[in-house]
C-alpha cells in the first residue's frame, strides 16, 4: 500500500483504474480521438510500479461457498515442487462398503460409494450401479476365456454388474463421468499421473479410487475380444478399491470385495499392478488443490 490524497491509504489497482478513467473522460469532452499510445504509456508505466493481484469470485459448490482465491496463489505453483512435499506416511479413517452380495462384479462403484462417503457425500452402491453408464454390446464366445466380441469399459460397464450373468467391469472414464454427477468443483481424475502424485494427494486428508488386480500384484491372465473393430485387452484379476494410506514399504486399502478396512499391502507390487492396469486412479480434493491438480 501507499499513501495517496491527503494521506488517506488508498489500493494501487483502483488509483491506476480511476486515473485511467479521468483521462479517458478528459479527451472525450473534447470531441478528440483519444491518444492510444498515451494511455497505453500511461497503463506500462503504472504495470512498473503496481503489482495488482487479480482475485477469482466465491463459487458455490454442493451449496457451500467457496472463498475467494488470488490467482497469483494458484498459477504460481510448481506442480512437480507441490507432489515432493508429501508426508512420510498416512492413513486416513474411510468408512468400508461391501459389494457383495449384491454385486459381484461392482468393486468400482462400491470404492466410489466409499470415496463419496469419506467426502460427507453418502451415495447408495445400488444407485451407482444402476447410474454408471453402461456399453450394451453383448457378448460372443464360448467362454469367459475364449471371447470374440463384447463391450469396451472406457465407454461403460461390460457385461452384468450383478454377477447374475456374465460381466467384466468399468474404467476410469464413466466412472469418473458418474463423480461428477455428485461433484461439480473437486473431482479428479488422476489416470496416467505417477503414484507420487496419489500420495500427495492422501496427505492431503483425501481418498482415491484406484484399479489393481484381485491379488494386489502383476498378473499374466490376459484376454482380449474385439468392440467393432477395436481390440480389447482385458483380465479377469481386475479389481478397484479405495487407497487410504502409504508408508515407505505399504499402502492400505479399503478393499470392498471381503470389506476389509485399511488392509496393509506390499507397495512395490501394488504399484506394479496399478500400473498394469492403466495407473487408473479418480478422487476427490477441494477446490485449491484441484486447481494444483488440473494445471
Amino acid at each position: 500500500m501507499y499513501e495517496g490524497i491527503e494521506g488517506i491509504e488508498q489500493d494501487p489497482v483502483e488509483y491506476v483504474v480511476l486515473t485511467g478513467f479521468f483521462l479517458l473522460r478528459l479527451f472525450m469532452r473534447k470531441a478528440c480521438i483519444i491518444p492510444i499510445t498515451l494511455l497505453a504509456g500511461f497503463f506500462l508505466f503504472q504495470e512498473t510500479t503496481v503489482s495488482p493481484i487479480i482475485k477469482i469470485q466465491a463459487q458455490t459448490v454442493d451449496q457451500q461457498s467457496v472463498p475467494s482465491q488470488p490467482i497469483s496463489q494458484v498459477t504460481s505453483v510448481n506442480v512437480m515442487d507441490t507432489f515432493a512435499q508429501r508426508a512420510d506416511s498416512v492413513l486416513l479413517d474411510a468408512p468400508v462398503v461391501r459389494q457383495m452380495p449384491e454385486l459381484y462384479n461392482g468393486c468400482e462403484v462400491t470404492s466410489l460409494a466409499m470415496l463419496l462417503a469419506a467426502s460427507g457425500r453418502p451415495v447408495d452402491k445400488m444407485e451407482l450401479a444402476q447410474k454408471v453408464k453402461k456399453d450394451p454390446t453383448p457378448f460372443k464366445g464360448t467362454s469367459l476365456q475364449k471371447i470374440q466380441e463384447w463391450g469396451d469399459p472406457n465407454q461403460g460397464f461390460v457385461g452384468d454388474i450383478t454377477g447374475k450373468k456374465k460381466g467384466y467391469g468399468v474404467y476410469n472414464g464413466p466412472l469418473f463421468e458418474l463423480l461428477k454427477e455428485y461433484v461439480s468443483v473437486g473431482a479428479v481424475n488422476l489416470t496416467g499421473k505417477d503414484f507420487a502424485s496419489l500420495e500427495w494427494v492422501l496427505s492431503q486428508g483425501n481418498p482415491v479410487v484406484v484399479w489393481t488386480t484381485v491379488s494386489y500384484q502383476p498378473t499374466e491372465r490376459w484376454v482380449s475380444w474385439k468392440k467393432d473393430d477395436q481390440a480389447i485387452k482385458a483380465t479377469f484379476q481386475l479389481h478397484a478399491v479405495l487407497l487410504v494410506g502409504y508408508d515407505e514399504n505399504y499402502v492400505y486399502i479399503n478393499d470392498p470385495l471381503p470389506g476389509s478396512k485399511a488392509a496393509k499391502v506390499p507397495k512395490s507390487s501394488f504399484i506394479e499392478s496399478w500400473k498394469q492396469l492403466g495407473s487408473q486412479a479418480v478422487t476427490i480434493v477441494d477446490h485449491e488443490h484441484w486447481y494444483v491438480l488440473n494445471r
